[in-house]
């Protein structure tokens, strides 16, 4: 008589062998297909090119999925592309950027000028825009700082020329200092018209700062100050002014009306610059 219980035993083990050996092939089944699912994903999305790869590739994925799996690989290019322009936008910022301050350099810009720009350009909403209307201005000469430069750099050469014919003055050179002389009336004018050309121009930033070169000095104070060194020699040739006259005006005459109208208004304009500095101080 065979023993039930043996028997029994011998046909639940034969029963499990089978069972396991079921689950074992769905297992390999189900991640064979998770294994292909992502080998698909890693082409699609490049990691590993399809020529590199010598695994089977899915030739598409159906139903739901499929269109669950495009979006995010949609979702991911996306993300891709915003990345890309964004370092794309940077490198553009950066290079605008870096020339501005080589112009600002060629062009000795003062740095009261770059750190207004400075100001400006952290504060803008639109970075690139401003860099780049810098950048315009300043290559067709129309920025106000070049104007400044350009003007202050003529007056300082013409009053050069005019110290250096008085240290040698001889009577033949009168009507030669005549020429310098209403030559530095006429840069004085324009240096100044354009200095305030530049305070309007960060007025309209909402800022308020004296134009100065890079010793710290008020350029609108030195109207008056050259007009002083300048007054000792001169007055013994012509007759000019006891006081402040930094654009010669007793040297007019009366048959220049508009430069005379210009001399007064710049006058003003110099009184108005000399009082902000000193409110400022």
């Amino acid at each position: 008589m065979k023993n039930v219980s043996k028997v029994q035993s011998q046909e639940y083990f034969h029963k499990s062998i089978a069972q396991s050996s079921s689950l074992q092939k769905l297992f390999s089944q189900r991640e064979k297909g998770w294994n292909n699912r992502i080998i698909a994903s890693e082409q699609i999305l490049g990691v590993v090119p399809r020529e590199q790869s010598n695994k089977i590739f899915l030739p598409s994925i159906n139903g739901g999925t499929a269109s669950i799996v495009q979006k995010y690989i949609q979702m991911h290019k996306n993300q891709q592309e915003l990345d890309n322009l964004f370092e794309c936008e940077q490198k553009i910022f950066a290079t605008k950027l870096e020339q501005v301050r080589q112009v600002h350099k060629l062009y000795n810009v003062p740095k009261i000028h770059q750190n207004v720009f400075n100001q400006i350009l952290a504060s803008s909403n639109d970075k690139l825009a401003l860099l780049e209307e810098e950048l315009k201005l300043m290559d067709q000469k129309l920025s106000p700082i070049l104007h400044c430069m350009f003007t202050i750099t003529a007056r300082e050469n013409c009053l050069n020329q005019i110290q250096s014919l008085l240290k040698q003055y001889q009577p033949k050179d009168l009507e030669k200092l005549k020429e310098f002389i209403n030559d530095f009336r006429l840069l004085s004018l324009n240096t100044l018209e354009s200095i305030v050309k530049w305070q309007q121009y960060i007025e309209h930033k909402n800022l308020n700062i004296q134009f100065c070169l890079d010793d710290n000095t008020v350029y609108c104070e030195r109207f008056y100050s050259d007009y002083e060194i300048l007054r000792p020699q001169l007055i013994k040739l012509f007759d000019i002014a006891d006081t402040h006259d930094p654009f010669f005006v007793k040297l007019l005459g009366n048959n220049q009306p508009k430069l005379y109208a210009r001399v007064r208004r710049a006058e003003v304009e110099l009184l108005n610059l000399i009082f902000n500095n000193n409110y400022l101080k």
